[in-house]
This record gives C-alpha cells, sequence and structure tokens, in this order.
C-alpha cells in the first residue's frame, strides 16, 4: 500500500522502486464453471510422457519473462511437477 513514511524513509537510505507484485482474490465459496475458449482441450493431466512433456512447456512458455524463471528441463520439470 502506498505509505509516504516508508517512502520518505526507505528513499533517505537509498531504497528505489523495483517492481510491483499483485495480490489475487476472489469471493469465498466454489469457484465458477470456466468458460474455454474454442479450440481448447481439457486434458487430466496422467503423468504420461506426452501429458508431461506437454506440461513442461506449457510451463516454460508461461513464465519464460517472470522474475528468477528457471527454464523446466525434463528433469527439473518433474520435479516442479
Amino acid at each position: 500500500m502506498p505509505n509516504e513514511a516508508s517512502e520518505r524513509l526507505a528513499a533517505k537510505f537509498g531504497f528505489a522502486h523495483e517492481r510491483w507484485f499483485w495480490l489475487m482474490e476472489r469471493p469465498r465459496g466454489g469457484a465458477p464453471e470456466p468458460a474455454w475458449p474454442a479450440g481448447i482441450d481439457v486434458r487430466t493431466f496422467d503423468r504420461g510422457e506426452a501429458m508431461f512433456e506437454d506440461w513442461r512447456l506449457a510451463y516454460n512458455d508461461s513464465f519464460a519473462s517472470h522474475y528468477r524463471f528457471v527454464v523446466a528441463t525434463p528433469e527439473t520439470g518433474r520435479m516442479i511437477a
């Protein structure tokens, strides 16, 4: 949250804003039914090789630009999954 006193103190010690983090919230209760775009097939992750490779590629594509991203190789991807 913005706090002028904290901002002045941080500036006094040479700290500067670097990045924002978002707090994600949703109302309590059940989640709404998803509305999938045309062409999207929902599959259960069965831990098979083909499914795992699809998951690993999706993970790498999804987080490639995130802070401290680490590429999931087949070996490290299994540890993440």
